[in-house]
């Protein structure tokens, strides 16, 4: 009998994950939760209450106050940037130094340099990313 495969479960982090506001549980908890191969390891906000509160409302094991210190984990394999665009730049620059995978909201970076700053360095380091634009699935742009 052939051993059983499993193929390897992408632990996400996802930064900007405040519970009631934003796009963390409207758009990418459920697209996680749905998506076989994926799970929600770790969230991070800027207050441990409101990273506690993401992290038992989401179902996620681990949260951060902090999410550079979420991006550098090693229980944390990519990451999703759900945050204003102007912080973008930096959580994405830190994740692909850290080599990890990025999905982030639109735009990449808060400006175009920004955004082919981002593009260069992951090229150059191989990493893949993602950018989405969550806002088509509004009922009310539908």
């Amino acid at each position: 009998m052939a051993p059983e495969h499993h193929s390897p479960v992408i632990r996400i982090g996802l930064i900007g994950a405040t519970p009631g506001r934003g796009w963390a549980g409207m758009a990418h908890v459920p697209a996680i939760r749905a998506t076989p191969g994926l799970t929600l390891q770790a969230v991070a906000t800027r207050s441990e209450r409101t990273a506690r509160a993401a992290a038992e409302a989401f179902e996620a094991p681990l949260w951060f106050d902090d999410a550079r210190a979420m991006i550098a984990h090693d229980a944390v394999d990519a990451i999703v940037v759900a945050v204003k665009a102007p912080d973008h730049y930096a959580f994405v620059k830190q994740a692909l130094l850290a080599g990890k995978p990025v999905y982030c909201e639109m735009p990449f970076g808060h400006t175009l340099v920004e955004a082919r700053d981002l593009e260069a360095l992951a090229r150059e380091r191989g990493v893949p990313t993602a950018v989405g634009l969550q806002g088509r699935f509004l009922p009310w742009v539908r």
